[in-house]
């Protein structure tokens, strides 16, 4: 089976929005979130497009990401190779009974960097959870 790849990787859009575990540093840096633990959620549907919290890079490449009243903190590393992140396409081919399907991947980003959170969640005290 031979499945084409695309690499035509263009700044992300409202048509190829990016995947919650990515984060946007700039108009060219793309960098995954790694949070160690789990990361809980209210709700019925924890991927429907709710705000996770707030995140500050300082210009130290320090990080602190704030979540209801607690925070985290952490620092962006670079990768050691750097990852394409991939979207699967799939196409309907016409050949008259429309059962087939074709599928390739176009690649939307490239990450170089990632952000690590590894230590606890420290709490704000006197915070309002958002």
């Amino acid at each position: 089976m031979h499945i084409p790849v695309n690499l035509s990787i263009q700044p992300s859009s409202p048509t190829t929005p990016l995947p919650p575990q990515l984060v946007k540093l700039n108009s060219n840096d793309v960098a995954i979130i790694e949070l160690q633990g789990a990361l809980v959620v209210d709700g019925d549907d924890p991927t429907t497009g709710l705000s996770v919290g707030t995140l500050h890079l300082d210009p130290n490449d320090k990080a602190t990401l704030r979540i209801g009243a607690q925070s985290l903190e952490g620092k962006l590393v670079s990768l050691p190779k750097p990852l394409a992140l991939l979207v699967r396409q799939r196409r309907s081919l016409d050949d008259g009974d429309g059962d087939a399907e074709d599928v390739e991947y176009n690649a939307v980003a490239l990450v170089k960097k990632k952000l690590v959170f590894s230590k606890r969640p420290m709490p704000i005290p006197n915070a309002r959870p958002a």
